[in-house]
């Protein structure tokens, strides 16, 4: 049973901390590239969504590769090459 002395409020530095966890221990060990890409994208995308919700910016806690990923695919393509 949840008392009052039991619950902790949620800050979202909190919140940062426990998204970044889960980011941090979402990559898969071995992918072949484009499927650890999709992977990532995808995992990225529900990770940044639930930031969103919650307030906290998905770059305070998502890598750059990983940033990039989540670009237009049209944005991807001019600055990667």
């Amino acid at each position: 049973m949840i008392t009052s002395n039991s619950m902790k409020p949620w800050f979202k530095d909190d919140l940062a901390r426990a998204l970044m966890g889960v980011y941090l221990a979402s990559y898969p060990a071995k992918l072949p590239e484009a499927e650890n890409d999709d992977f990532r994208r995808g995992f990225a995308v529900a990770l940044a969504s639930m930031a969103v919700i919650v307030g906290v910016n998905p770059e305070s806690f998502l890598g750059g590769k990983d940033l990039f990923l989540l670009q237009e695919p049209s944005l991807r393509r001019s600055e990667g090459s």
